[in-house]
C-alpha cells in the first residue's frame, strides 16, 4: 500500500510540474482535479500491476532475469495506460506524454518505497 501511496505521490506531482493546470473535470459524475485524479489512478494501477505481475508472472515459471524484465515493462505499462486514460478523460490531446509519466511515476515511487520505507534497506522502515 505504501508502495501505491508513493507512486500516486509521485504522478500527482507530476502532473502538477510537467503539464500545469488542468483544473477540474468529472471523473464518473464527480468533480475532482485532474492531478488528483491521475495521482489516484496511478496508485490503483501500481497496485494492480504489483498483482498483476506476482499472480501471473510468477506463476509461469519464467526465470528471475525474465521475470524481472518482464515485470518492469507490466507495471510500466498498467501505470503508463492508466494515466493516460485518467488525462485523457481530463482533457489532454497527448497520448505519449502521459503514459511516459505514468510509467516513470511508478517507477519513481518503487525507488522511493525502496529507499525510504522498505523494510530492509529504507531508512524510516515501516
Amino acid at each position: 500500500m505504501i508502495n501505491a501511496l508513493c507512486t500516486g505521490v509521485v504522478s500527482g506531482v507530476a502532473v502538477k510540474l510537467l503539464f500545469g493546470e488542468y483544473g477540474t473535470a468529472d471523473y464518473f459524475v464527480i468533480p475532482m482535479d485532474v492531478s488528483l485524479a491521475t495521482g489516484l489512478a496511478t496508485g490503483v494501477g501500481s497496485i494492480a500491476s504489483d498483482l498483476g505481475s506476482e499472480m501471473v508472472l510468477k506463476r509461469i515459471g519464467l526465470s528471475d532475469q525474465l521475470y524481472n524484465g518482464s515485470s518492469l515493462f507490466v507495471k510500466a505499462g498498467v501505470c503508463g495506460a492508466v494515466s493516460t486514460a485518467t488525462l485523457y478523460m481530463g482533457g489532454s490531446e497527448n497520448i505519449v506524454g502521459p503514459f511516459v509519466l505514468g510509467a516513470g511515476s511508478k517507477m519513481a515511487g518503487d525507488w522511493v518505497y525502496d529507499k525510504v520505507f522498505d523494510i530492509h534497506t529504507g531508512f524510516i522502515p515501516l
